[in-house]
């Protein structure tokens, strides 16, 4: 090999590069389901909120936030009676971060018959 020889660099810095390319992908994905989870998180609190609002019972409206979010998420019910109020929260695990907490309030007007 010559001294000005730069056969084999860009696979030297492929090689360097790739894990950096690895992890920042790993991190987008991560996001990428977080963001899932909170949307559906959130989702749920409101279809909760609703059905709480509709007059249904707490077990009826959480069976709609579990369709939602998951038998993993919990499910915090109150309001007064004029205005339901939900708060669902579920972990989230994620790899290289560990387990993430997401949250979704939701606050409806309650019909009046």
């Amino acid at each position: 090999m010559k001294a000005g020889d730069d056969r084999g660099s860009s696979t030297a810095e492929l090689a360097m590069l790739l894990p950096v390319m690895a992890l920042f992908l790993s991190l987008v994905l991560g996001l990428g389901v977080l963001g899932s989870h909170q949307i559906r998180v959130q989702q749920a609190a409101s279809a909760v909120a609703r059905e709480l609002a509709r007059g249904q019972s707490p077990a009826q409206a959480e069976s709609s936030g579990i369709r939602l979010a998951g038998r993993e998420a919990t499910y915090h019910m109150g309001g007064t009676s004029e205005v339901a109020t939900v708060r669902v929260t579920r972990n989230v695990q994620l790899p290289l971060v560990g387990t993430v907490v997401v949250h979704g309030e939701a606050r409806v007007a309650v019909e009046q018959p």
